[in-house]
């Protein structure tokens, strides 16, 4: 790996073309540490040769931060996610849909990190910008509102995840059939969530 991200042929633009494309193939097969190695050289080399291209930087910060967040280096990933999230990114480099997605994957890092305040705060805000971009049905969405649901599971705090998984299943059955595996998971999800509802009720 050190031979081919070193240079040679591999100079300026291609460099970063074959750094990029490294990492994408490594996160799609989960060969994880190959991904944050080949990422983390694709920040290096646009350091070097495209410093001002924050549009290009925003996109490799975001991708290491799903690698991070994978291999449980949430700290890491949050300290991406919270610069993307601030100026000079969040100031026009960011269309809306990039912002709510990163708000999407800083929620969710903060929630495996525990830091479970800023998770519900950002969650929140991230599934109501993303009901506004891609509807109360998306897939982008229903992933976070999975998070939130997760999110308040972890705090015991099970009406409130009851009322979220039921509405993923709702979503999910309705659009791909009461046998689809995603259904079948949301209602199990829904049915331990009203379970434990019911306990913490008596």
């Amino acid at each position: 790996r050190a031979e081919e991200a070193s240079g040679g042929k591999f100079e300026g633009v291609v460099r970063l073309r074959h750094a990029r494309s490294k990492g994408r193939l490594a996160l799609h097969e989960l060969q994880l540490e190959d991904a944050r190695y080949w990422y983390e050289i694709a920040l290096e080399v646009l350091d070097e040769e495209d410093a001002e291209n924050l549009t290009m930087r925003s996109v490799i910060m975001r991708n290491l931060a799903q690698v991070y967040s994978r291999t449980e280096q949430h700290d890491l990933a949050i300290s991406l996610l919270e610069q993307l999230l601030e100026p000079p990114y969040a100031d026009g480099v960011l269309e809306e849909w990039e912002l709510a997605d990163a708000k999407s994957l800083l929620g969710a890092a903060y929630m495996y990190n525990r830091q479970y305040e800023p998770a519900e705060k950002t969650i929140l805000e991230a599934v109501s910008e993303m009901e506004v971009i891609y509807g109360p049905d998306g897939s982008q969405t229903l992933k976070a509102m999975n998070d939130l649901g997760v999110l308040y599971g972890d705090l015991a705090r099970w009406t409130e995840a009851a009322e979220i998984f039921t509405r993923l299943r709702e979503s999910v059955c309705a659009s791909h059939g009461e046998q689809h595996m995603q259904c079948l998971a949301y209602l199990a999800n829904e049915g331990i969530t009203l379970v434990e509802a019911e306990k913490y009720a008596e």
